[in-house]
């Protein structure tokens, strides 16, 4: 699984699925673990926090670990991490900071278990972001499995020039990339229009207004088709 997120918009008949295989077996940790992804997601989705609830099935996980391989234990100590990193309502809280170092620090040890495991990678990547400190190699091997996913293409692009701002030229492919994809996928309209306002966004940096004012309309154009909540996201980067 790739955690957060991994549902695709199924989050409901995840949870659906996943409390039924519990009922069934009550110390089936990755069950558990999942069900803590599962309703996390539907909270963030839905803008109504369920992060009781995640942090009840991550703690029934975690207390199983003994019946579990490492890497389930890992995994499991890692989701336990990232439900109490967003508990806490101040990123910048030394107990926040030492929950996202968990986060870090268990996607690493997956990866080095496992090179190619997209949920250690990505969860690396979200919280190196979430961190300032974003990762060029995991966002990169991320975002190169996962062409169609605007918000890693400019994952990797922003890690790449949070490294050395003057690597537009290994950036762009990335950004291009995420400019061309469908805005109107969940939550894409961001990292979509993030990507078609670059350009502007350089002029802009480079003392071109008038060249960034046209590039912004033109992309402004695509706005008034989308859907009302893609429309919201693009406007905001407007």
């Amino acid at each position: 699984d790739d955690g957060l997120g991994s549902f695709n918009g199924r989050e409901k008949v995840a949870e659906r699925l996943l409390l039924e295989a519990i009922a069934e077996d009550p110390d089936f940790a990755a069950a558990h673990r999942l069900l803590a992804t599962a309703v996390h997601s539907d909270g963030v989705l839905n803008a109504r926090s369920r992060l009781p609830e995640a942090l009840a099935h991550i703690e029934r996980a975690v207390a199983l670990s003994d019946s579990v391989a490492p890497a389930e234990r890992i995994r499991n100590e890692g989701e336990w991490h990232v439900i109490h990193y967003f508990m806490n309502p101040n990123p910048e809280d030394p107990d926040a900071a030492t929950h996202a170092k968990g986060v870090i620090a268990a996607c690493e040890a997956l990866l080095e278990l496992n090179r190619d495991d997209g949920g250690a990678a990505g969860t690396c990547t979200g919280f190196y972001a979430l961190t300032g400190a974003p990762n060029e190699r995991f966002a990169t091997r991320l975002a190169a499995g996962r062409p169609h996913a605007a918000g890693w293409q400019m994952a990797a692009a922003w890690a790449i020039l949070d490294a050395d701002p003057r690597a537009i030229a290994r950036a762009r492919p990335f950004i291009q990339r995420a400019a061309r994809l469908d805005p109107t996928g969940r939550g894409a309209a961001v990292a979509v229009f993030a990507a078609r306002l670059f350009d502007a966004h350089e002029a802009w940096l480079e003392n071109r207004p008038h060249d960034a004012l046209r590039i912004a309309d033109r992309v402004a154009t695509d706005v008034p088709s989308l859907p009302a909540a893609a429309r919201a996201d693009a406007l905001e980067q407007l």
